[in-house]
C-alpha cells in the first residue's frame, strides 16, 4: 500500500509521527507540502517568516531523500483547494492512505474535516497524530468536565500529564520507495524562490542539526541564567527556538525530550531554570487549548466576549508613530525599530509595546496582532493572538485593566544601562544615562532628531482607567 505523508507545521524528519507510522506500515511513502500563497496572503504572514519556510523546506527535502522519503512542494491558492488536490493526487497514484498533525486554528479544522470527506467518499483512509502540542487540547478539562479559562488549573494537570506521560518519537524507518506526485515544483522553481529574502542563515539556520545544536548549547550552557536574564532585550537570555516551533522545525517533545535527557528530573523541580523554561511551553500549549475549546478568538472576536462592544480609539497618525518606534518612549522605540529591522521581538519587550499601543494610546489590540504577524519571524496565530488578548485585557487570565507598564519604568529596569536603546536609537546617544529614559527632559533635547513623547503617561492611564470603568459599568 502506498501512503502519503501530509506535511504543515511539522516541518521536521525526525520526532514526526506521521512520518514515523508511515514509514513502518508501508513499503512506499512520499511527503507532501502544499504552497499556498492566497492563505498566506490573507493570513498576513510576515516575509521573514515565509523566507524561513521556503529555505526550511528546501533543507528538508534533502533530510528526507536521505530516508527515502520524496518531498513534493505543490502551490495551490489556499484551504479551499487542497481537498480537491490531495483527491486527485490520491486518485492518481493510488495512495490508500494520508497521514497529518493536526492543526487546531478554526479554517484548519475546517479545511481537515473537508479533506476527510473528499478522501473518505473515496475510500481512503486519513490518520490524524498530535505532535503540536505536548499535550493534547482535549485531554485537559475541568471536574465539570469543561475547558479551563484560566492558566494556572490548566497548567496543574498539564504538568501531571507531561512528567508521567511523556514519550519519544523514534525515527523513521527507511523507505524503500517513493513517488514525486504530479504538478510537484522543483528546487529552483521561481514561483517557490519568489518568496525567498535576503535573511542570512547565521541569523536563522534552518538545516536540523544545527538548529538543535543551538538549542542544546542553551539547555546546556544558558538555561541556568534563564529566569534572571530572559527579561533584559540587550542579552542572549532567551533560546530563540519560537520560530522553529512556529514552522514544526522541532516540535514541543523533541525539545522538552533533550531538556529532560540534561537536566533530568530537575526539569520538574518547581524552582528549576529548566521548570521556568518548561513553564514557557506550558503557556504555548495552553493559547491553542484556548483556541480549540473557545473558536470564536479565531474571528477576531475577544475571549471576554463583552469586550467585542468596547470602544477603541482610532487615531491613524498615533498608530504609525507606534509602528514606526518614534513615539518618544525611547524603549517602545527602539523594541518596534528592532522588529522592522529584525523581523524579532525580545518577548518583554512585546508585552511593553502592546500595553503600550492599548493602554496609552487606547488603539485596537487587533491592529497591533496584524502588525505583530505581518512582521515576526515567528509569528503564531495562537501565541500572537493570546498575547495580545492578554496585554488589552480582553482575553483569558488577562492582565486587570488598571495594570499598565509604565513604559519608562520598565525600560530603566529591563535596559537601566541603555544598551538595547542606543543598539536602535544611535539619535540618543549623546543623551546622558540620566535622561536616556526620558530624553525629553534633558536640556540638550531641543538639538536631537527624536520626537517628543506623544502622550503624557500619567494622563493617558487615567483616560485609559476611566475609559474601561465607564465601559464596565454601562454592560453591568
Amino acid at each position: 500500500m502506498s501512503a502519503l505523508v501530509w506535511l504543515r507545521s511539522d516541518l521536521r524528519a525526525l520526532w514526526n509521527s506521521p512520518l514515523t507510522y508511515a514509514s513502518q506500515h508501508h513499503d512506499k511513502v512520499s511527503a507532501l507540502f502544499f504552497i499556498t500563497p492566497g492563505q498566506w496572503q490573507e493570513y498576513g504572514l510576515a516575509g521573514i517568516k515565509l523566507d524561513l519556510i521556503v529555505r526550511r523546506l528546501l533543507v528538508l527535502k534533502t533530510e528526507l531523500a536521505q530516508r527515502g522519503v520524496h518531498l513534493n512542494l505543490i502551490e495551490v491558492k489556499g484551504h479551499r483547494q487542497v481537498a480537491d488536490s490531495l483527491a486527485e493526487l490520491c486518485q492518481q497514484h493510488q495512495i490508500s492512505r494520508v497521514y497529518f498533525n493536526a492543526e487546531y486554528e478554526l479554517d484548519e479544522r475546517r479545511r481537515d474535516k473537508e479533506v476527510r470527506r473528499r478522501l473518505g467518499s473515496l475510500g481512503v483512509d486519513v490518520g490524524i497524530f498530535h505532535d503540536t502540542c505536548l499535550v493534547r487540547p482535549d485531554r485537559i478539562l475541568n471536574k465539570e468536565g469543561n475547558a479551563y479559562r484560566v492558566f494556572t488549573p490548566y497548567f496543574h494537570q498539564w504538568l501531571d500529564q507531561v512528567q508521567n506521560h511523556l514519550q519519544a518519537v523514534v525515527a523513521p524507518t527507511p523507505v524503500l520507495k517513493s513517488d514525486k506526485l504530479s504538478g510537484a515544483v522543483e528546487e529552483n522553481d521561481e514561483g517557490l524562490r519568489r518568496f525567498l529574502s535576503a535573511s542570512p542563515d547565521s541569523v536563522w539556520p534552518v538545516g536540523q542539526q544545527q538548529i538543535m545544536e543551538n538549542l542544546r548549547s542553551f539547555f546546556v550552557h544558558r538555561v541556568a541564567e534563564y529566569p534572571d536574564r530572559r527579561d533584559i532585550p540587550a542579552e542572549q537570555g532567551t533560546s530563540r527556538l519560537s520560530p522553529y516551533l512556529s514552522i514544526g522545525a522541532v516540535s514541543p517533545l523533541q525539545a522538552t525530550n533533550l531538556l529532560l535527557n540534561i537536566h533530568g528530573g530537575r526539569l520538574f523541580e518547581t524552582g528549576s531554570a529548566a521548570f521556568a523554561w518548561l513553564r514557557e511551553l506550558a503557556w504555548r500549549d495552553f493559547y491553542r487549548y484556548v483556541m480549540y475549546h473557545f473558536p470564536h478568538v479565531c474571528r477576531y472576536h475577544c475571549f471576554l466576549e463583552k469586550y467585542d462592544n468596547f470602544r477603541w480609539y482610532d487615531d491613524q497618525a498615533q498608530f504609525e508613530a507606534w509602528c514606526q518606534g518614534k513615539t518618544g518612549f525611547p524603549i517602545v522605540d527602539a523594541a518596534m525599530r528592532c522588529l522592522n529591522e529584525t523581523g524579532w521581538m525580545h518577548n518583554r519587550l512585546r508585552m511593553i509595546v502592546a500595553s503600550f499601543l492599548t493602554k496609552h494610546l487606547l488603539l485596537p489590540w487587533r491592529w497591533g496582532e496584524d502588525y505583530f504577524m505581518a512582521h515576526l519571524v515567528d509569528g503564531d496565530f495562537a501565541s500572537n493572538n493570546g498575547g495580545w488578548q492578554w496585554s488589552a485585557s480582553v482575553g483569558t487570565d488577562a492582565a486587570p485593566y488598571f495594570r499598565i507598564f509604565n513604559p519608562t519604568t520598565q525600560g530603566k529596569k529591563y535596559d537601566a544601562q541603555g544598551n538595547f536603546i542606543l543598539a536602535w536609537l544611535p539619535e540618543l546617544k549623546a543623551v546622558p544615562l540620566k535622561y536616556l529614559h526620558e530624553p525629553h527632559k534633558w536640556s540638550g533635547f531641543k538639538s536631537l532628531s527624536y520626537p517628543a513623547p506623544i502622550v503624557d503617561h500619567a494622563k493617558a492611564v487615567s483616560r485609559t482607567k476611566a475609559h474601561f470603568q465607564h465601559f464596565l459599568e454601562a454592560t453591568k
